[in-house]
């Protein structure tokens, strides 16, 4: 627990976390995490997973609200 071993990050040009975005996608270049940026491949992948009982999805989200807030 505590580390990542998959992101999944879709930017477009509409959002309003470009700067966000990029540095996440760094992030996971630069500590060898995969990235998939592209939609139809994440389709596919979930498609993929489905039948996997052993795996654990788990957002980021779900982690920053663990986070004590200082």
């Amino acid at each position: 627990e505590g580390h990542i071993d998959l992101v999944v990050n879709l930017p477009n040009n509409n959002t309003k976390f470009l700067k966000d975005n990029f540095q996440i996608r760094r992030m996971a270049v630069d500590y060898g995490v995969p990235l998939i940026t592209n939609f139809q491949v994440v389709k596919l992948f979930a498609e993929a997973i489905r039948y996997s009982s052993d795996l654990d999805a788990t957002s980021l989200f779900h982690y920053r609200q663990r986070e004590p807030r200082l």
